[in-house]
Formats: C-alpha cells, sequence, structure tokens
C-alpha cells in the first residue's frame, strides 16, 4: 500500500473509461472498413446468475488470412421484444 497514493474520482474513472471505449469503438470501425468479406453471427446466453444476454459478433481473416473475430454489441435479457427490436434486424 502506498499511501501518497490519490484514488482517482468517480468523475475521472468514468472519463478514462468513456475515452477507452471511443478509441475501441474507432479501432473497430477503422478494421470493419478494411475488411473485404464479414460473416456475422449471434449467440444468445444465459449466466450462471440466469441473466440472459445477446451478441452479435463479426469474423473474418486478414490479407494473410489471420482470424479476425470482433463482438459489436452485447444486449442484457434476450426476451422475444428485445430481439425483435434489435437495431441490426433486417428491414
Amino acid at each position: 500500500m502506498n499511501a501518497s497514493y490519490t484514488v482517482p474520482s468517480p468523475q475521472t474513472v468514468c472519463r478514462m473509461i468513456s475515452n477507452k471505449y471511443d478509441d475501441a469503438c474507432s479501432d473497430v470501425l477503422n478494421i470493419l472498413q478494411r475488411l473485404k468479406f464479414i460473416n456475422l453471427t449471434t449467440d444468445l446466453w444465459t449466466s450462471r446468475t440466469m441473466e440472459s444476454y445477446i451478441t452479435v459478433t463479426a469474423h473474418s481473416v486478414d490479407d494473410n488470412f489471420n482470424p479476425i473475430n470482433l463482438v459489436l454489441d452485447t444486449h442484457h435479457r434476450h426476451t422475444a421484444n428485445n430481439i425483435y427490436q434489435t437495431p441490426w434486424k433486417s428491414q
């Protein structure tokens, strides 16, 4: 323990997380724009505490055939109504 360490405020932590999230979103968009083909998958799953989720993942390979897998979105509670209202559903 270092007594001289100052714990960051909740606002500072939120700002740091927000900045990291924005950077990660930008990185994912840059990767997706460079890919020639993308496959999308979805998975419905339930945690050990019985909370339900739905996740959409993009899969591809780069020019050297290295696999690329990116989680695009995860929503809590995959009820039928929530699945119907997801923004990625076909129009």
